[in-house]
């Protein structure tokens, strides 16, 4: 007897957008993926351009070169597990702050919007 089984995981992107001084370029802007306790495994696409790949407990990255005056989009996706860890994107510097986490589905999906002024 032959089963067949469809699953269907629909994970919706989270969106966090911040706005910088294009001065402030001159200091390290860090993007900072902590996955302890979980293995993660994905990719970070800055401007669709820049691919930098995730496989690590912690990434830690200077956004700075990277970042241009106008709209910024760095795209954080991947996949971890065990599923109910918690996965923890910070962004900061020069004064800011963002920090989101996820977890529970073990599908990493995230959009950071840079505005830089």
């Amino acid at each position: 007897m032959n089963k067949q089984s469809n699953q269907s995981f629909q994970q919706q992107t989270t969106i966090s957008t911040i706005s910088i001084d294009r001065a402030n370029l001159r200091q390290p802007q860090i993007l900072n993926i902590d996955a302890s306790a979980a293995r993660l495994n994905g990719y970070i696409i800055i401007n669709k351009n820049r691919t930098i790949e995730l496989n690590s407990e912690q990434e830690s990255i200077n956004m700075s070169p990277y970042l241009f005056r106008g709209e910024n989009i760095i795209e954080i996706s991947g996949t971890y597990s065990p599923q109910n860890s918690r996965i923890t994107i910070e962004f900061s510097g020069s004064g800011n702050q963002i920090t989101q986490e996820n977890s529970g589905s073990g599908i990493l999906k995230h959009t950071l919007i840079i505005n830089v002024y």
